[in-house]
């Protein structure tokens, strides 16, 4: 009988052994999964290192609707930029009225909106203004999730643009390495 027991022991430990492995694996996976979901809401201010004399960067506040019972609505999402200058224009973007306020006496609000090839981790994103020109550069960084396509969207908040300004988006797609 002992080499019996002994057999049997040695099976109910090779038994948690291989319970306490596959818990390890799940909790990784779960750890992983977390972690790529948290990258979503990353925002990130860039500084460029090289700039050209007549080119000003402007600073921006993030516009966001997290935490609010409200969603973007009528963006376009082909990798464009809305200028917002009122309560009535945004009106038209926004699927709720308690929206985030924003002062249009002294700000403007830009709405970059696109689809990208995959699962979205972080972003960077610049504003620079050249001689009335507007352009904002937006790199989004691509996490290693099985989503086929994402909607993006990024709201800024920037000083006020004169009417005649002209604003374009430069996007910029970094798949993962």
């Amino acid at each position: 009988m002992t080499v019996i027991t002994k057999t049997i022991n040695k099976m109910k430990t090779h038994n948690m052994l291989q319970k306490k492995l596959a818990f390890s694996l799940m909790a990784l996976v779960a750890v992983i999964g977390l972690l790529t979901m948290g990258g979503c809401d990353k925002i990130e201010v860039v500084e460029q290192k090289e700039q050209k004399q007549d080119t000003l960067i402007i600073p921006f506040t993030e516009y966001t609707l997290r935490g609010t019972y409200c969603s973007w609505i009528n963006l376009p999402y082909n990798d464009s930029v809305i200028v917002i200058n009122s309560n009535i224009e945004l009106e038209n973007y926004i699927s709720c009225t308690d929206y985030p306020v924003v002062n249009f006496n002294t700000n403007s609000l830009l709405i970059a909106s696109g689809i990208m090839p995959g699962g979205l981790g972080k972003q960077t994103i610049v504003v620079n203004l050249s001689e009335n020109s507007y352009v904002v550069d937006v790199q989004l960084f691509q996490n290693e999730t099985t989503v086929d396509c994402e909607h993006w969207q990024i709201g800024l908040i920037i000083p006020k643009i004169e009417v005649n300004s002209a604003v374009s988006l430069n996007v910029v797609v970094i798949e993962p390495s």
